[in-house]
């Protein structure tokens, strides 16, 4: 069942706007996330922490920071 506003079916953002709300979403958490673990995560292995740090900016980006600029950006990404 096609996801509808009404009688018209909504189509799909285009590719370009997508990849800009996602670039919005990950790459500032990132830059904070690794500027914010490097005293925590000190002394731990690379991979470990790089683990830890895409935990966190999974949950948040998913959880929190995209459906947020989904809600805020609708009317830019379904123009």
């Amino acid at each position: 069942m096609p996801d509808t506003a009404g009688d018209h079916p909504r189509q799909h953002p285009s590719f370009w706007k997508r990849w800009t709300v996602a670039m919005i979403a990950v790459y500032p958490p990132l830059v904070a996330l690794v500027y914010l673990s490097q005293s925590v995560l000190q002394g731990v292995p690379t991979p470990a922490s790089l683990f830890i740090i895409a935990l966190c900016l999974t949950g948040l980006s998913t959880g929190l920071i995209l459906p947020f600029l989904n809600r805020r950006l609708a009317g830019w990404l379904h123009r």
